[in-house]
């Protein structure tokens, strides 16, 4: 019989990396291919910019999962790659961080 672990019950070291591919850029990203159903909800990461994404369908299509902050407000990765403040400059409340979540298809 299976043995149900909390994951905050996981020793640090055995702790896994929350996404199950690495893609070097978005080429290698949405070039990648043989996905399965089981895949969708699951996380990549792409290392060029630093973002993460979840896989939406087996297309593939992806949904960008972004948090970057510098310390003083949030930004949002544009779609030509650079970062850009929010109106309002962002922040607030102490935190720093901002999650967005984008459907590319």
């Amino acid at each position: 019989m299976p043995v149900n672990v909390y994951h905050g019950d996981v020793p640090t070291a055995e702790i896994h990396i929350p996404y199950n591919w690495t893609y070097a850029n978005a080429a290698a990203r949405t070039g990648a291919g043989g996905f399965v159903s089981g895949d969708v909800g699951k996380l990549a990461r792409q290392t060029d910019n630093d973002t993460f994404w979840i896989l939406l369908t087996t297309g593939p299509t992806w949904g960008m999962v972004f948090a970057k902050g510098d310390g003083n407000s949030a930004h949002y990765l544009a779609g030509d790659g650079t970062y850009t403040a929010p109106a309002g400059g962002g922040g607030g409340g102490g935190s720093t961080d901002v999650l967005m979540v984008q459907v590319f298809s």
